[in-house]
């Protein structure tokens, strides 16, 4: 658990501001959401796929937490899970989506700054509900938006907060110059926080992975493609993707069935990899393009 909320809760960060920074790449360069739009329908087309695909999964599991509820309530609780709450992993490009949607409206109407001050809001009311803070009528927001969208990785708490950080990085790259020596001291400094807090009990406030998100991105900006050959940045984006869409099934399909849910957590991660790399590998050998799609194989 105190890897999960020391080191991995700044993915979610990582990923939704790497995501803004190319969304801003596009807006910044063609001046138009048409290329927005197109990203929009992609990431919606392969999250559909995939809840699909989950879907025997996931009733299976809602039938069995609610053994005495009707059809109709199973059927709602699906419903909510799916197109609000986000299905697995795969919410990350539901809420993609939707900010991607609410930026291009707030683009269209030119009241670009209203999606920072949003965003802004969004973060600190984000960061207040994973703490559940519940003081200063905070303890209802916190319910009603725990009844729509069940956490807080959601559009408004997740999704704008961080696009907006990686549009704003877009904006004014170039113009922000921190050495990398520095950036890996604060990274350090905060993970080193994050321990002793945890360490201390204090979980409720480990909520400094944004940093740690934005120093891993600056220091990641600061490497160009000059420096790699192509064809091995091409082959680390797809296997990043590949791993991404597939490690849950081997997690919850394989692994936790196999060895129970309680295995040790190093084993469920090099398993998950290691599987996800030979299914991209045979997938990617095999030239299928409904399943190079699903996997997002460029």
């Amino acid at each position: 658990m105190g890897i999960v909320q020391c080191l991995s809760s700044q993915a979610v960060p990582f990923f939704m501001v790497v995501s803004g920074f190319f969304i801003g790449n596009k807006l910044f360069l063609n001046n138009n959401t048409s290329s927005i739009w197109k990203s929009v329908k992609s990431w919606l087309l392969l999250y559909f796929a995939w809840a699909v695909l989950w879907l025997p999964y996931l009733s299976i599991t809602y039938i069995d937490k609610y053994p005495d509820a009707s059809t109709g309530y199973v059927a709602l609780m699906l419903v909510r899970r799916i197109l609000f709450a986000g299905q697995g992993v795969y919410w990350y490009l539901l809420v993609l989506a939707e900010t991607a949607i609410i930026l291009s409206i707030f683009i269209k109407f030119k009241k670009l700054t209203w999606f920072y001050v949003i965003g802004a809001l969004g973060l600190i009311l984000g960061l207040l509900f994973d703490a559940n803070v519940t003081t200063l009528g905070l303890g209802k927001l916190n319910s009603i938006v725990y009844t729509i969208f069940s956490w807080s990785n959601n559009v408004f708490m997740k999704g704008i907060p961080y696009v907006a950080i990686g549009l704003l990085f877009s904006k004014y790259y170039g113009k922000i110059k921190i050495k990398n020596w520095l950036l890996i001291a604060i990274y350090f400094t905060v993970t080193i926080g994050m321990i002793f807090l945890y360490c201390i009990g204090m979980n409720r406030w480990l909520c400094f992975y944004l940093i740690q998100a934005v120093c891993l991105f600056m220091i990641a900006i600061q490497f160009t493609h000059e420096r790699f050959r192509q064809s091995t940045v091409v082959m680390c984006r797809n296997l990043s993707t590949a791993i991404y869409f597939l490690h849950t099934i081997f997690i919850y399909g394989v692994i936790d069935p196999a060895l129970g849910i309680d295995s040790p957590v190093l084993l469920k991660f090099c398993c998950a990899v290691l599987g996800s790399c030979i299914i991209y590998f045979v997938v990617n050998q095999s030239q299928i393009r409904p399943f190079k799609w699903l996997l997002n194989v460029k």
